[in-house]
């Protein structure tokens, strides 16, 4: 069988409304909501290939239900509607604010509507042990094998002293140990720290192929972030606050 020869599941003349017995609201757990963005994985059961990875938007929620859609595929190749089994085991990962949230589900029947079980558990994969501030800045980083000199660019999108959210076009999976640019002290200045990537996930953004990887900093060996690294970017990023604070109260003294 080839690996997209899905079946699509059968399709029934149901409204895109969810009915409204069925509709709840709650956020309990991490449960999905209206507007989160997912990322959908699946592959032929019992199948060592690589799974297609698809990103889709919550449209609405429901007691027994998720409808979820535009589906759009996120590696170039896939086909843009797949054909999926009602029996198809399809992995979710999705993220709300400075947590990242993993289920697993099949597809129920919503007309020509994408629908998802309603998870009855969702697994909160990160925890948080330090503060972490939304930062927009450039960086760059390489793999621990790759020469000094050698530069991928990236961004962060967020850093704690724990780790940080780095965005990319270059793939990176999880598991992997790269060397990362991250800005310390007040002037902001970089330095070079080696992290571990807990996570990665591929979004399209605008057409493009971008890759979000979650990183935390090694803390054993020889690599190991040392104590005065990490508070140097403690120091860089209530420095960060300070400023956003301080301006904030001068735009509403204005």
């Amino acid at each position: 069988m080839s690996i997209l020869s899905f079946f699509h599941f059968k399709k029934t003349p149901a409204s895109k409304t969810i009915p409204s017995d069925e509709v709840e609201h709650s956020t309990r757990y991490g449960t999905p909501v209206a507007g989160d963005v997912l990322m959908l994985e699946f592959g032929p059961e019992n199948s060592p290939a690589i799974p297609a990875r698809y990103q889709a938007t919550v449209q609405g929620v429901g007691l027994r239900r998720l409808v979820i859609g535009p589906v759009r595929p996120l590696v170039p190749g896939l086909p843009a509607n797949p054909f999926i089994s009602k029996h198809q085991l399809i992995r979710v990962s999705y993220s709300r604010g400075t947590a990242l949230y993993r289920f697993e589900g099949h597809p129920v029947p919503c007309g020509k509507e994408w629908a998802l079980a309603r998870p009855k558990r969702v697994m909160r994969i990160e925890r948080r042990s330090y503060y972490r501030m939304m930062v927009e800045t450039n960086t760059y980083f390489r793999q621990v094998t790759d020469p000094r000199d050698a530069k991928i660019p990236g961004r962060i999108n967020n850093l704690s002293a724990g780790g940080l959210l780095l965005v990319t076009p270059h793939a990176l999976t999880a598991g992997q140990r790269i060397w990362v640019a991250l800005p310390a002290g007040k002037s902001g200045g970089f330095v070079d720290v080696a992290g571990d990537v807990l996570e990665a996930l591929v979004q399209s953004d605008h057409g493009r192929v971008i890759h979000m990887a979650r990183i935390r900093y090694v803390a054993t060996g020889v690599m190991a972030i040392h104590p005065d690294t990490r508070e140097e970017i403690v120091a860089y990023i209530f420095e960060q606050q300070r400023l956003m604070l301080r301006t904030r109260k001068l735009m509403q003294g204005a």
